[in-house]
């Protein structure tokens, strides 16, 4: 389980790189990654 939830990051990060410049991804994610899986956080306001 946790090796689909990391290929899927994975797949989305391989996208956002072809992609330049802004960009948005709207979904349902449940998943949970650890704190050692995170970049960094972002909110929203």
């Amino acid at each position: 389980e946790d090796e689909e939830k990391i290929a899927f990051l994975q797949e989305i990060r391989d996208i956002r790189a072809d992609c330049p410049g802004p960009w948005m991804l709207c979904g349902d994610f449940n998943l949970i990654l650890p704190w050692t899986g995170r970049t960094r956080m972002v909110t929203a306001t």
